[in-house]
């Protein structure tokens, strides 16, 4: 490897690559934007240029996002009338956080560790690594995001002893693992994933009430959805984006107003989305989605076979962490405040590249030992005769939550 060792995010919402550069992680930023989070979103210009994250969200004429979430289930999209798959737009992403990389660091970039949800099986697995080969990658690792964030945790604390429950809540999917580490050894007792549970769906949910409430309000008027061809679908896309906006601004004030013009119309005339949103209300139309978090932790922790009083540290990491109710759930559930020293937006990349770096026998990362786990059972088709009848049957190898490697 003749460029320094390479990690990547690759999120539903947002992708970070980073860099182990003299003995630490470092992300790299985005030209563009001066930031090294990217937003997960591939558009097209007026002239037929594909562009990525916020140029995308600023001079794309059409945009395509949360691709991530139909990787290796044949999830296609159009931009400009050229049809693409999920993983070509990952591609795209991908490609584009290379360069960035290249810019940075002076030297082509090829070897990469890239992050995945503990709950991705392994049709998705290697969709991410078909993905990472249109780009001009060559995938030595792929590293479950929350196993990816215990590591960046461990590289800063090599003589720590905890139970790590980490909690990793990010656009598109909600990951919790239950982790030990002693002394720079970092073992993975379990993960536990839900595959539809994230920040993006907290939007969808304010996006479905911000319609009822201005249908309710506006008897008669007619709101054009998916169904309407590509003026609805661009309605929907721009609703999303606002109620996304709203969420964060919320994150830090108490009210936020989501206005979007034209939204509907009645007896021909057109009517403007204009509302203000509360906190209050805010989390009161999330609260299903938070329980529904709090749930997989128990399960995680069922799973592990420990009790939360076992539990000494809680990492909180992913995008979705900002919220301060999921912060206040988390809490209040595992009786726990949150741990410093772990940037939720930043810790599945830098633990991505701390592997790299371990791959790599990178000097200032020889002190940290991973044990991970394959999230899901692994077995073979088999032929056997039962009543008088030839069936396919399924053959188990190895349970869920096997430590790996296996043999």
């Amino acid at each position: 490897m003749a460029h320094p060792p390479i990690g990547i995010d690759l999120g539903t919402s947002t992708s970070i690559i980073s860099a182990f550069i003299d003995g630490k992680p470092v992300p790299i930023k985005d030209p563009y934007s001066n930031s090294p989070i990217v937003p997960s979103i591939v558009g097209i210009s007026r002239n037929g240029e594909l562009l990525v994250g916020e140029m995308a969200k600023r001079r794309g004429v059409e945009l395509v996002e949360e691709f991530k979430r139909t990787i290796g289930l044949g999830g296609s999209y159009t931009l400009g009338g050229v049809s693409y798959s999920a993983e070509e737009m990952a591609a795209t992403v991908l490609r584009q956080l290379k360069e960035n990389a290249e810019r940075f660091l002076a030297t082509e970039i090829r070897d990469v560790v890239i992050s995945v949800p503990a709950n991705y099986e392994d049709t998705r697995r290697r969709a991410t690594v078909a993905a990472a080969q249109i780009a001009g990658l060559n995938v030595i690792r792929l590293i479950n995001e929350p196993t990816a964030a215990a590591i960046a945790y461990g590289m800063e604390r090599p003589n720590a002893t905890d139970t790590l429950l980490v909690y990793d809540f990010g656009g598109g999917t909600l990951d919790v693992s239950i982790v030990e580490l002693l002394g720079g050894v970092l073992d993975v007792k379990t993960s536990y994933g839900v595959p539809k549970l994230g920040g993006k769906d907290f939007d969808e949910a304010l996006a479905v009430w911000a319609k009822g409430v201005f249908l309710d309000q506006n008897p008669g008027a007619i709101v054009a959805d998916r169904t309407d061809g590509e003026v609805g679908r661009n309605l929907e896309r721009s609703l999303k984006s606002q109620c996304e906006e709203v969420k964060k601004q919320l994150s830090s004030v108490s009210i936020a107003t989501l206005d979007l013009p034209n939204f509907g119309f009645r007896a021909g005339s057109e009517m403007d989305l204009q509302m203000d949103i509360t906190r209050e209300q805010f989390e009161e139309i999330i609260a299903p989605l938070v329980r529904a978090s709090l749930e997989a932790v128990d399960a995680a922790l069922q799973k592990a076979g420990i009790s939360m009083d076992a539990i000494t540290k809680v990492l909180l990491v992913g995008g979705t962490t900002h919220i301060p109710c999921v912060q206040r759930a988390v809490e209040e559930h595992t009786r726990h405040t949150r741990v410093g020293g772990c940037e939720p937006d930043l810790a599945v990349a830098n633990g991505a590249a701390i592997v790299a770096a371990r791959a790599a026998n990178a000097p200032g990362s020889e002190h940290l030992t991973v044990q991970d786990v394959c999230t899901y059972g692994l077995g073979i088709l088999t032929v056997q005769h039962v009543n008088g009848r030839y069936m396919l049957a399924y053959d188990g190898l190895i349970e869920p939550n096997t430590p790996v490697p296996f043999t």
